[in-house]
């Protein structure tokens, strides 16, 4: 590989894995288009340490980012006819429908010639880059020239015509100038209607009766021969061609059923339009014996997945029908919010099932903005549902990114080796973003919400080619530079505005951006202390615990991908991970890592975003067994959450006031380190002959909805014997876990002047004599669990200092040891005595949420006789009364509760070791008891097997 063909982007910021690393050089092979490798902390170190590229002693080339642009993976487009731009300003006055704007589409299919039609392409791929589109599903049926050529091309011995599939040529033509990336999904389309098989004028330049030459023909198969596996695409690395049928319209089930078989047989992906009109449904309902169009396409797709498969706006299609294409099946759903908007389509009701699988298109392109795409694509759901928070920011992202990828078959939407070097970049320093913070996330999300493309587009890059945005901070000084590589020993430095020696390029006076392109010669990687990149060696000073290096991307793979890692760097490597409750797909990503490279199978599985969290995505529980095994075989899962308390901050090891060395960071103690060692547990010589009988199982949103847990009851559990919780109790096995009870009292008073109480009712002071009762009332206590309390966690109320409150409320939390009921009923008494007393209801209950006491004896059973394990009572709430199961679980962990949820979590490094071995020791306890049926006799133990290590736990 010569230096002429590689290029490394350095970057500040750039998305990768689902989050923004920072300081990262991407080094692209220009031959190929593709990112040969991503490495960490290059950016601004002119002695960084870039590979010098093989076989070539000429320096690397650099392009070095300013810090204010964010790098993204290129947007992907997934559906659009380009020669539609050619509507804009069309039939937008008076009345009409999908219906009355076709037959103006098809007026305009009748005027184009190929200088026109040509333009119109071109111009709307050019649109695209600049709204960051790097690659595009072009679902493309205006196939022909005049139909009035036809006559004189069949009259002719030529094998091919002047007509015939022209504009197949011409619109890839308009891709490749303007460098983007294409899928030609080139449309199957036989007829005019499903009971209407003449054509009209304009729909005769989209027929695929008609081969090459311009003869007639009826066969799918030769249309599949000439037109797809026979396009002449016109640049390998940047075209490719798909399978479509236009619609049920446009062709019959059969024809349907030859080409999406033919798609999953030659891995192309297939698109088709969906059940945009009820018209449409109507007529094929008609013409199909009942059937939908979306019931037709199942019923004519092999079986299986059809995740290779995209249809179009599924706009009025059905939830049971949806719910097997998608939810079963994974198909994905392309949705084009501003041209459904425009052609008064209405709003889809059944994509929100699988965010994962949604996609958008610019379609009619009469505006081409992603951004805006995406973000309508969120608010069309809040105006027809009324909520919001159904697609999250990581979900638009992967929307724009991975989920159009799959939908086109392409390596895209990642920056990653291997992948194309597709990206694009954003402008964070533009006015329309000068309130967002200067972080990544936020950015992003301002962007996502607030901001079109031609505000914060810079620039884009295909397989490591870069386009400038015209009149945009980018300098199209670097152009040239990427397209036809740079003389050697030129320079190139782009400075600010206020001058124009040194090769400074004059640019728009609102952006500071300072880009420089430089070749340098690469040098050995410069080793750092602790103060700088943590590449040097440790000088900690004496006395003090080692601190651990930073970790970087790179060492968090290295420790996952490690066959046996130390517990301490495990842990710190997760609770490193930012994974606060609602934002938890790093996590998931990461312990995917882990169980790929430790021989094991896993199902992400899919948890809606978190409740009353707006702008969250999508995240991911993580069922894992050993591979060769079922889960429904499994008798033991070890079970915890992945999600931790706010505020986010790493670890951190220190010494306590007596000396011991401790592990801080959040989720040190709850239960980043217990899954560390849950993890490491089943390597153990006490488990590792039982591994293949154990599984994991870690859930999203224990702290707050336990929306994780409630949706693991879909999983395959139903045989499973026990559940191993994790939480930091403190070394003893729970017999009992306290119950909760959550309520809302609201009152309502009368507003008056201060100054004259009479005349009003105070709602804060009604408020004050309920919650006095309420602290005054005899809850029920237990000998077994202990008490009932309560605690009043939020006061609102009132508008303004000199005047009686209207209103006032209070949210209360109770820990219970009995069912919920009893103290509603109490409660219930309060209230009903305060609005008899006020002389109407001013005082309202409402329940938010309720577990009774959860009954864990079921332990001593199992392993009261050993005499080896402290037993105890959970004043908190865990998990484990929303799984819907009859395994027996047990609830267990080092650590202490009261060291979570706060600035000083953490865990000690030796009670961290030993729940290594008290994991080991208690599955395999349970193992034993499985094997027997009872609990076997001491001598029949293996040594290890009779409790925790550490003495503090023994009775």
């Amino acid at each position: 590989m010569t230096s002429e063909k590689v290029v490394h982007y350095r970057a500040s910021r750039a998305w990768i894995e689902e989050k923004f690393r920072h300081d990262v050089t991407i080094e692209v092979d220009l031959g190929t288009g593709k990112v040969i490798n991503v490495v960490d902390g290059t950016k601004g170190d002119s002695t960084s340490s870039i590979p010098r590229n093989k076989g070539s002693a000429a320096p690397a080339k650099v392009i070095d980012l300013p810090e204010n642009v964010l790098v993204m993976p290129g947007f992907v487009n997934c559906h659009s006819h380009a020669f539609q731009r050619g509507l804009r300003g069309k039939g937008e006055e008076g009345k009409g429908d999908f219906w009355t704007w076709r037959q103006g589409m098809h007026r305009l299919v009748t005027e184009l010639e190929e200088e026109s039609f040509k333009k119109h392409c071109l111009r709307c791929f050019l649109d695209m880059r600049d709204a960051g589109v790097t690659s595009v599903g072009e679902f493309h049926y205006f196939h022909h020239g005049r139909e009035k050529l036809q006559a004189a091309a069949s009259s002719t011995s030529s094998k091919n015509s002047t007509w015939a599939y022209r504009y197949d040529d011409l619109i890839l033509q308009a891709a490749k100038e303007a460098g983007i990336r294409i899928v030609l999904l080139s449309a199957y389309y036989a007829r005019g209607g499903v009971q209407q098989p003449e054509l009209n004028a304009g729909q005769k330049r989209f027929r695929t009766t008609v081969g090459k030459d311009g003869s007639d023909r009826g066969s799918v198969q030769s249309f599949l021969r000439d037109q797809v596996e026979g396009c002449a695409v016109q640049c390998e690395k940047t075209q490719s061609v798909g399978v479509v049928a236009h619609s049920i319209r446009a062709l019959t089930v059969e024809d349907l059923r030859e080409l999406v078989g033919y798609a999953k047989r030659t891995n192309r992906p297939f698109h088709m339009h969906m059940e945009e009109q009820r018209q449409e449904i109507e007529q094929c309902r008609a013409g199909n014996g009942g059937r939908t169009p979306l019931r037709c396409f199942l019923d004519a797709s092999p079986p299986g997945d059809l995740s290779y498969c995209t249809l179009v706006h599924c706009t009025h299609s059905n939830g049971p029908d949806m719910a097997e294409y998608m939810g079963k099946r994974g198909g994905n759903v392309c949705v084009c919010p501003l041209t459904e908007g425009s052609l008064a389509d209405g709003l889809p009701h059944e994509i929100t099932q699988r965010p994962d699988r949604v996609v958008v298109g610019s379609d009619s392109n009469l505006r081409i903005d992603l951004l805006e795409e995406a973000r309508w694509l969120e608010y069309g759901q809040r105006v027809r549902t009324e909520e919001r928070g159904h697609f999250g920011v990581s979900d638009l992202v992967r929307v724009l990114t991975t989920n159009g990828a799959r939908s086109l078959g392409l390596p895209v939407g990642k920056i990653a080796r291997g992948h194309f070097a597709d990206f694009a970049l954003l402008d964070c320093s533009v006015p329309v973003l000068q309130n967002a913070l200067a972080t990544g996330e936020e950015c992003l999300a301002a962007c996502l919400f607030g901001c079109s493309g031609a505000e914060v587009v810079a620039g884009t890059v295909v397989g490591g080619e870069l386009r400038a945005r015209p009149n945009s901070t980018m300098p199209r000084i670097l152009q040239p530079w990427i397209l036809e590589g740079v003389s050697g020993g030129k320079n190139y430095t782009i400075g600010t505005t206020s001058g124009t020696s040194g090769g400074a390029l004059t640019r728009d006076e609102r952006c500071d951006c300072r880009w420089r392109v430089d070749m340098i010669e690469e040098c050995e990687p410069v080793l750092e202390g602790p103060q700088g990149r943590g590449l040097g060696k440790d000088s900690s000073p004496a006395g003090a615990p080692q601190q651990s290096q930073q970790k970087t991307a790179e060492n968090l793979q290295q420790i996952l991908q490690h066959p046996a890692p130390d517990v301490v760097d495990l842990a710190r490597a997760l609770i490193d991970i930012d994974s606060v409750s609602g934002t938890e797909v790093p996590m998931a990503n990461a312990l995917s890592t882990w169980f790929q490279a430790h021989g094991y199978d896993l199902d992400l599985q899919s948890v809606e975003p978190e409740t009353g969290k707006p702008g969250g995505g999508s995240r991911f529980n993580v069922l894992a067994w050993p591979k060769g095994t079922r889960v429904a075989d499994l008798p033991i899962i070890f079970n915890t959450h992945i999600d931790v308390v706010p505020p986010y901050f790493p670890s951190d090891l220190k010494l306590d006031k007596d000396g011991r060395e401790i592990l801080t960071g959040r989720g040190a103690c709850d239960t980043k380190s217990l899954i560390a060692a849950m993890l490491l547990s089943v390597q153990t010589p006490i488990l590792k002959p039982h591994r293949q009988k154990i599984g994991f199982l870690f859930v999203v949103s224990e702290e707050t909805t336990h929306q994780g847990m409630k949706k693991a009851n879909a999983l395959p559990l139903d045989s499973l014997k026990y559940l191993i919780v994790g939480e930091p109790t403190a070394g003893k096995v729970m017999r009992y876990q306290k119950g909760i009870l959550k309520v809302k009292i609201d009152c309502e008073g009368v507003a008056a002047h201060s100054g004259y109480p009479h005349l009003g009712v105070s709602a804060t002071e009604l408020l004050l004599d309920v919650l006095e009762k309420v602290r005054k009332t005899d809850f029920p206590s237990s000998k077994l669990i202990g008490q009932t309390d309560c605690n009043i966690g939020f006061l609102d109320g009132g508008q303004a200092i000199n005047a009686l409150p209207e209103r006032a409320s209070a949210s209360l939390m109770f820990r219970l040891v009995s069912k919920p009921e009893v103290v509603w009923v109490e409660l219930e008494k309060i209230l009903s005595d305060a609005n008899q007393k006020a002389g109407q209801e001013r005082v309202r209950l409402t329940k938010i949420s309720e577990n009774a006491p959860v009954d864990l004896t079921h332990v001593d059973k199992y392993l009261g006789k050993s005499g080896n394990w402290q037993f105890g009572t959970a004043c908190f709430n865990t998990d484990i009364p929303y799984l819907q199961t009859s395994a027996k679980a047990f609830l267990y962990g080092h650590g202490d509760i009261c060291d979570a949820h706060c600035p000083r979590e953490f865990i000690g490094i030796e009670d961290l070791r030993n729940c290594v071995t008290a994991y080991a020791q208690l599955a395999s306890q349970l193992l034993l008891f499985e094997e027997a049926s009872a609990f076997p006799p001491a001598s029949k133990l293996s040594p290890d097997a009779g409790g925790p290590a550490s003495k503090r736990h023994r009775v």
